[in-house]
């Protein structure tokens, strides 16, 4: 078991966003049935420590083009995010060719605003500036 404080020095001070959060499902087993409750005591903890260092959640739309069919990380650790207070939120898409480039932002657009968020965020000189969704 770690303490709170080695979990904090996991994430450093030199970042803005915290992106694939839950990435490794994408190459779990096709069989496998993923359910982030299972993680959730870890998974929160890692979200306190984003809320807490004023850092932002990546919501990343690349799961889209594989079999996952869905953004990184799962709705309910969005979800579980803003329940805890998380506020800011980033949307990438790994495109690294140019049709991939702002993938599936319109479904992760409908998403946030399900939840109540109706800005994202962009860091600029790692200063947070928001944009209306």
């Amino acid at each position: 078991s770690t303490s709170r404080r080695q979990r904090q020095m996991c994430i450093r001070d030199r970042m803005d966003s915290l992106g694939h959060l839950d990435y490794i499902v994408r190459y779990a087993p096709t069989d496998y049935k993923y359910q982030p409750e299972q993680f959730r005591e870890i998974l929160e903890a890692i979200l306190q420590t984003l809320i807490q260092k004023d850092l932002a959640l990546e919501i990343n739309t690349s799961g889209f083009k594989t079999p996952l069919s869905r953004q990184n990380p799962h709705e309910k650790i969005i979800e579980w995010y803003l329940a805890l207070g998380g506020e800011m939120v980033t949307i990438g898409s790994d495109a690294h060719s140019p049709e991939f480039l702002a993938f599936h932002f319109d479904e992760v657009a409908v998403l946030l605003k399900k939840y109540g968020i109706r800005q994202y965020t962009v860091f600029e000189k790692r200063t947070p500036v928001f944009y209306d969704i």
